[in-house]
């Protein structure tokens, strides 16, 4: 297979002449179109990441709120998961099926809002933790039928040399308001809990089901550009395995996998480390959610420039470091006194957010670079599918050595062995693996790590802050400038219409 997966031409392919150019007009009609769709793709996020602060976010603590073991935390974070993304090989086959990738989004959306007033109903009636992981797995499910039609419909939409701003500037969106939401979620249950905790949890999954409904109608909205979706040359599942080590885009989704695995080794049990061990209330949980999403916001759209200038495997290399950092951090807690906890914790947090917005950016742009659009669902179908496996393996044993009782001296409890393992996991696959990934695109010759993951992150959200200051006062100006426009040309039509009026008086008098 090539360095990135190129599609053969219709002319070239059928022995045709060139295909004729199409008139300008319809030509500038369609960029309109396409403009105008970027804009609602920024807004649809928006509204979508509502509803995964509103809910995605809290359904582990709805979990622990319902009494559910290590185990059952890890299943209901890695099970639906792993079964969304075993859905996912055969996902690409109903695009090619329906020959439509916007119905297919559509249509999944509008099921994944609906689970939400499943969800309160259900464990409403049940208290089941069970009920509650089968439903979060129909959420994670009808996010993946449509993931791969909704990736390659973007990669259509968005031009490459524009891909790292504009889904920096989306993602920055995204990260906003899924801030905005975790925080007033988390006063909304810290409130209600002092009636009805369960109460509390049902207005939170409430919005999340009107978020998710809005952000549906928003893609509905949004242009499809018109494609041909024929499969493409036969490459399944199994031959896709047989060349993780060999093909560039196959070792990049086999590293992806694995640190998945790193990661979710510790990743549900937060949870139970945040309210059981170090005893945090749900509003310290809200603020410790809350501030990586403040960091993941604010230096997204540098790390977006980033890419775009030095590579996503440059942005790939300083965060894939960056996240092999956290569990250290949060393991380095247990020596220090229980009433730091809370302060360093939220430090530890906005480290998080950074690191992760570099993480999945570099990631999903990975997609886009190395793989050309008729095999971009395909791949991303398989690639989705690894992390599901990797997510749901690291998940269980990560779960299962939580509930054993070690009783060492340096690592206490199960889940203070499991976060340690975690850390050195992920710094063992960064360290072997990450370098070996290839850039598509020629790019610089990267900066210092320390430069890279430090200094410029913060020098670039300088420089956003005060361009974003600069850019919204000039369209506040801008738009109170065309405010008084509108009222002096509404005054002078006014006047137009007096002046004439009264000329047709003066004639009615005239005649009569």
């Amino acid at each position: 297979m090539n360095q990135k997966l190129k599609s053969i031409p219709k002319s070239v392919n059928a022995g045709e002449s060139e295909l004729p150019l199409r008139p300008l007009e319809e030509v500038q009609i369609e960029a309109k179109k396409v403009q105008q769709s970027l804009k609602l793709g920024i807004k649809e996020g928006s509204w979508s990441s509502l509803m995964v602060g509103f809910g995605e976010s809290y359904l582990t603590a709805f979990g622990e709120f319902l009494k559910a073991t290590a185990l059952q935390l890890g299943l209901l974070t890695t099970l639906p998961q792993l079964l969304a993304s075993l859905i996912q090989l055969s996902a690409f086959k109903l695009t090619i099926l329906l020959a439509t990738r916007k119905r297919i989004v559509v249509i999944n959306a509008a099921l994944q809002a609906l689970v939400w007033l499943a969800i309160i109903v259900v464990t409403h009636l049940t208290g089941s933790v069970n009920a509650l992981i089968i439903l979060t797995g129909f959420y994670f499910l009808f996010a993946a039928m449509g993931a791969p039609a909704w990736t390659s419909w973007m990669g259509d939409l968005v031009p490459e040399n524009r891909r790292g701003r504009y889904f920096g500037q989306r993602n920055r969106m995204v990260g906003f308001f899924s801030f905005i939401s975790i925080a007033g979620a988390g006063l909304i249950l810290d409130r209600l809990a002092q009636i009805n905790t369960f109460i509390g949890f049902a207005t939170i999954f409430g919005a999340a089901f009107v978020t998710r409904a809005v952000s549906t109608f928003l893609l509905t909205r949004q242009y499809e550009p018109k494609v041909e979706l024929q499969e493409p040359e036969p490459y399944s599942f199994a031959r896709f395995l047989r060349k993780l080590n060999k093909d560039p885009y196959g070792f990049f989704s086999f590293y992806i996998t694995l640190m998945m695995f790193a990661v979710y080794l510790a990743a549900p049990l937060f949870i139970l480390y945040w309210l059981r061990i170090l005893n945090f209330d749900y509003f310290q949980f809200t603020v410790l959610v809350s501030m990586s999403s403040i960091t993941s916001f604010v230096t997204m759209t540098t790390w977006g420039r980033n890419a775009d200038h030095f590579g996503n495997k440059t942005v790939l290399w300083g965060s894939s470091y960056l996240v092999a950092l956290i569990p250290f951090l949060w393991f380095a807690l247990k020596y220090l006194p229980l009433a730091w906890a809370f302060p360093l914790g939220v430090a530890i947090q906005g480290i998080t957010g950074v690191s992760w917005a570099g993480f999945n950016l570099s990631s999903a742009n990975f997609i886009y670079d190395m793989v050309d659009q008729p095999y971009r669902i395909r791949f991303m179908s398989y690639h989705t599918a690894l992390k599901g496996i990797a997510i749901f393996l690291g998940g269980v044993l990560g779960s299962w050595l939580a509930e054993i009782d070690f009783q060492w001296e340096i690592v206490p409890t199960g889940v203070y062995g499991v976060i340690l393992l975690s850390g050195i996991a992920r710094l063992v696959v960064a360290g072997v693996f990450v370098e070996k990934i290839r850039e598509v695109r020629v790019v610089p010759h990267r900066p210092h790590f320390i430069r890279f993951t430090t200094i410029m992150p913060v020098q670039g959200f300088y420089m956003e802050s005060m361009l974003g200051l600069n850019r919204t006062v000039r369209r506040f100006k801008h738009r109170m400038q065309r405010m008084w426009l509108v009222m002096e040309r509404d005054e002078i039509d006014a006047q137009s219409k007096n002046l004439s009026h009264r000329s047709k008086s003066r004639r009615s008098e005239s005649d009569e």
